[in-house]
C-alpha cells in the first residue's frame, strides 16, 4: 500500500490542470498549491506534483532534448 506518490515536472502547471480534469470523476480535487506546485487528494493530500529538474538516464541524455 502507497502512502503517497510524488511527480516531478519542468512543466508543473500544464501537469496540474490535467490531473485537476483527470481526477475529479474520482473525487480527488487539489487540497493544496504553491507556485510549481499541488497537492491532491481526497481528505489530505497524497499525490504531489512539483516543478524543478527531471532526471533523465544517461541513455536519453545522450539522444539529445
Amino acid at each position: 500500500m502507497l502512502d503517497h506518490i510524488g511527480l516531478r515536472t519542468i512543466e508543473p502547471n500544464r501537469m496540474i490542470t490535467f490531473y485537476e480534469a483527470a481526477l475529479a470523476p474520482l473525487g480527488i480535487t487539489k487540497l493544496t498549491g504553491w507556485d510549481g506546485g499541488a497537492g491532491f487528494g481526497r481528505n489530505a493530500p497524497n499525490f504531489w506534483i512539483g516543478g524543478g529538474a527531471v532526471a533523465r538516464s544517461a541513455r536519453c541524455r545522450s539522444a539529445g532534448p
